[in-house]
């Protein structure tokens, strides 16, 4: 078994702290589960991988640790709620040839929010 330790300095850990709460009250919420149960019904699994889910497509990136990636797909930075939202509306208008399609107007906007709270979790 791997086990990563990170120390923080100890003026660093209130903020730590703070951040390590939010990300389990999203983990925990019923959109992250209705996010996780979207994407792997819907048609991100058919090209996405997650290891430890169903979804195992080979077209798209592997998004296993999509929320602590630097960027999406090397154009939007910082992997944020704002970002990946963005992205998965409409991710042609910001890399062109991509073979990703607009989701935008073909998946309601409450069913990509959730689909986003759930990746968001992915680090």
């Amino acid at each position: 078994m791997l086990i990563t330790i990170v120390a923080h300095p100890q003026n660093e850990y209130a903020a730590w702290a703070k951040t390590a709460l939010e990300e389990q009250v999203r983990a925990s919420a019923p959109e992250t589960k209705a996010g996780h149960d979207a994407f792997l019904s819907g048609p991100c699994a058919g090209c996405h991988t997650v290891k430890g889910t169903t979804a195992a497509g080979k077209v798209g990136p592997d998004l296993t640790h999509i929320a602590s990636k630097p960027n999406i797909a090397g154009v939007l930075s910082p992997v944020n709620q704002e970002n990946l939202t963005k992205w998965v509306h409409n991710a042609p208008s910001f890399k062109p040839g991509i073979l990703m399609p607009k989701f935008d107007g073909v998946l309601p906007d409450k069913t990509i929010d959730d689909i986003v709270q759930w990746l968001l979790t992915l680090k």
